[in-house]
């Protein structure tokens, strides 16, 4: 039988080749044949390249979600509507929750904070008009790219939906834990694959976010992948970093006015559509109630490195 590596991974055309291939798994190592793995084709949901279809894989053993075969990231990047993000109602109610739970985690106004793959550095900004000392890193954002990182020496990491789309995500945790001070708060945003229901490819569609997310995680395979690194999960919450309380920034009602358009990420991201409220009424109640029946499709983890006080875990 031959190995293929999920980086040298492809999609073979006959049932005797998908037999005689196996997968390996990128954060526990197991390796299964192809043939038996669970696996999905999967539409990707962002507008420019929503007519392309991506096979995703479940590792058997540690549960978590891989792309079968890598793409040409770097041009769907130059596509990525994420880049286009403007400070606005929803982005700031998003990143209130985020401060508090930052501050749930012991990290107070006056702490030096990276933000680790920041896109445009709204996070960043909003971070320095609430106190922090606060700095931003993206490779794929000129302005960022070169933002000089200092080792060991923040008070806090923030990551935000970024390690889904590393090539090696334990190699990512690790230098999130290398820039961290000893007693430091490394903060993670990332969906839970253990969560996501391939058979339910467009109700998981954000979740998925094909091609963009190489590896998703399971919750499992998350918190081996911290121990490794050196960090202790000190607090969860299993809900969406843009899973608010405030009304209309809710994960239920955005994913559910997502599908009322053209379930991609641009339609989050457009000028909000008063026809389609109209015509679906039932979303007015997900924009005022959906916070209390959450959707469960991602985590945010605080894990703490070394040194730190963990005898009083972070409410989410």
């Amino acid at each position: 039988m031959a190995a293929v590596a999920f980086a040298e991974a492809v999609v073979v055309g006959t049932a005797r080749e998908q037999a005689t291939t196996t997968v390996t798994c990128a954060l526990c190592g197991t390796p299964q044949p192809l043939a038996s793995a669970e696996s999905k084709r999967v539409a990707s949901n962002v507008r420019r390249c929503s007519d392309e279809h991506f096979t995703v894989w479940r590792c058997a053993d540690c549960g978590s979600l891989h792309s079968l075969s890598p793409a040409d990231l770097a041009r769907y990047y130059e596509l990525y509507p994420i880049f286009a993000q403007r400070m606005n109602y929803a982005m700031r109610c998003a990143f209130r929750t985020r401060v508090r739970f930052l501050k749930r985690a012991g990290v107070r106004p006056g702490a030096r904070v990276l933000d680790y793959g920041c896109a445009h550095g709204l996070f960043v900004e909003f971070l320095c008009q609430a106190g922090y000392r606060a700095s931003g890193y993206d490779p794929n954002v000129e302005r960022y790219r070169s933002t000089p990182l200092d080792g060991s020496s923040y008070d806090a990491v923030v990551c935000y939906d970024v390690i889904e789309h590393a090539e090696d995500p334990q190699a990512l945790l690790r230098r999130l834990g290398e820039l961290t001070r000893r007693g430091g708060t490394v903060v993670l945003g990332t969906p839970d694959a253990s969560r996501i229901e391939l058979e339910e490819p467009q109700k998981y569609a954000f979740e998925l976010h094909q091609p963009y997310h190489v590896h998703i995680l399971s919750e499992r395979a998350l918190r081996s992948a911290a121990r490794e690194a050196g960090l202790t999960v000190r607090g969860i919450r299993h809900r969406f970093c843009f899973d608010t309380p405030y009304p209309f920034v809710n994960t239920q009602f955005i994913w559910r006015y997502a599908r009322a358009c053209d379930n991609t990420l641009d339609s989050t991201l457009d000028i909000p559509r008063l026809a389609v409220l109209a015509r679906k009424p039932s979303l007015l109640f997900w924009a005022l109630f959906g916070y209390v029946l959450p959707h469960r499709g991602s985590v945010v983890m605080a894990l703490t490195k070394q040194s730190f006080d963990t005898s009083k875990e972070v409410k989410p």
